[in-house]
């Protein structure tokens, strides 16, 4: 049987030239829901973790060192808003303070975006870790550094976990001793308990004492006191290594901690889980 027979059908049955219209038709149609698919838009949540910087004519300035007043006006659940305000396009979901210092400032936030050919957008802005988009809320206009996003909340969060640390103050003055209860907590500045004291223990410090022959001898003074402490602490967890307030938990390490009354700084001496 030949191939093309003399009425230029294909095996005798399927006409040549309706065969070729028809692939043709079909490219273009195939090219056609290809480029649509390609070149639509796609409105969509995603979740971003910002550091708060200065705006500088829509260029970060000075992040993680911001003013204070930042920090006040940025509050959780604040609606972020359309350049012009006049609409609602996302919401600030969680506020955190870095290094215990009021201008470092970092916040999680959902926001409205478009996803199409070239990436994720919000307005005109390409959204990639690293790039930085100006945010309205009603006090402030302000500028975020995009340090990660997902559609996921839950994996913009800090994996947390409790850890038991003992640490040890030497010489301190007795006040600082009297000051220090079980039960004193620090809180964040979100009002969330992140250390606690467990228990504590003071022993009568010994100083060094030169007598009248050069002799050095050690002997308990009356104003000083060592404390050994054990306290509950709320930390960040990363590749094994544990933080609090990104004081990185090492024995040998000192550590500050600011629970009830008091500001100290201590050594640890031992690191271990809940009982």
């Amino acid at each position: 049987m030949k191939l093309i027979d003399e009425k230029g059908k294909l095996f005798g049955k399927i006409n040549i030239i309706d065969l070729i219209i028809l692939i043709v038709l079909v490219s273009i149609i195939l090219f056609g829901i290809n480029y649509f698919l390609a070149n639509r838009e796609i409105s969509t949540n995603i979740y971003f973790k910002l550091s708060i910087c200065e705006d500088d004519k829509g260029r970060p300035k000075n992040c993680g060192d911001v003013p204070e007043y930042y920090f006040d006006f940025i509050d959780e659940n604040s609606k972020i808003l359309s350049s012009d305000g006049s609409k609602v396009v996302g919401e600030i979901y969680n506020k955190s303070v870095k290094k215990n210092n009021k201008k470092d400032v970092e916040i999680i936030i959902k926001l409205d975006v478009v996803r199409k050919r070239g990436g994720i957008f919000f307005g005109d802005t390409l959204l990639k870790v690293g790039n930085s988009l100006t945010l309205n809320i009603k006090k402030l206009l302000f500028v975020g550094l995009i340090l990660d996003y997902n559609e996921d909340l839950s994996s913009l969060y800090p994996k947390t976990t409790n850890k038991v640390v003992k640490i040890k103050l030497k010489s301190k003055p007795n006040f600082l001793a009297e000051e220090i209860n079980i039960g004193d907590e620090e809180l964040d500045f979100n009002n969330k308990i992140i250390a606690k004291v467990l228990s504590k223990e003071v022993y009568n410090a010994e100083k060094e004492v030169i007598t009248e022959d050069g002799q050095v001898l050690l002997k308990e003074s009356p104003l000083y006191k060592d404390i050994e402490l054990e306290i509950l602490l709320e930390v960040e967890e990363d590749n094994n290594y544990f933080y609090f307030l990104e004081q990185n938990l090492a024995v040998g390490n000192e550590i500050n901690l600011n629970p009830g009354k008091v500001n100290f700084q201590g050594t640890i001496i031992e690191i271990h889980d809940l009982p």
